[in-house]
């Protein structure tokens, strides 16, 4: 059995396949930064055996998004009513960090967690 260290990343979801199968384990190393990006890396297991290890960046910032739902008393001012689709599978909300002015989207998507963006 091979095992990795992953120093620096924080675990933010685990993406389970209906069926039973596997799951996904999502990591996020450190804040957004250039172009609002964040470092994802992605553990696929299937069948109880790790497939595939892949990287990649993107704009789905997990660490933000809890931060914004701990702090909302306190720094976050929610704009508007919470946005649920008609299936009600997924919904998002906007939020403003009171500090900085700066708006925030959190989506939340049934079975994929939730994650923060930042709004023009």
């Amino acid at each position: 059995m091979t095992t990795i260290e992953l120093t620096g990343w924080t675990k933010v979801h685990t993406w389970r396949e209906p069926h039973g199968n596997g799951h996904d384990d999502i990591y996020q190393c450190g804040a957004a930064g250039r172009g609002g990006n964040v470092k994802l890396l992605t553990v696929c297991t299937r069948r109880g055996q790790s497939t595939s290890i892949r990287t990649e960046l993107s704009t789905h910032d997990y660490l933000l998004a809890a931060a914004i739902r701990a702090n909302a008393a306190e720094r976050y001012v929610q704009k508007g009513e919470r946005a649920i689709s008609a299936c009600c599978t997924s919904g998002y909300d906007d939020w403003r960090d009171t500090q900085t002015d700066d708006v925030y989207r959190l989506v939340s998507v049934a079975g994929h967690g939730e994650y923060a963006f930042g709004v023009d």
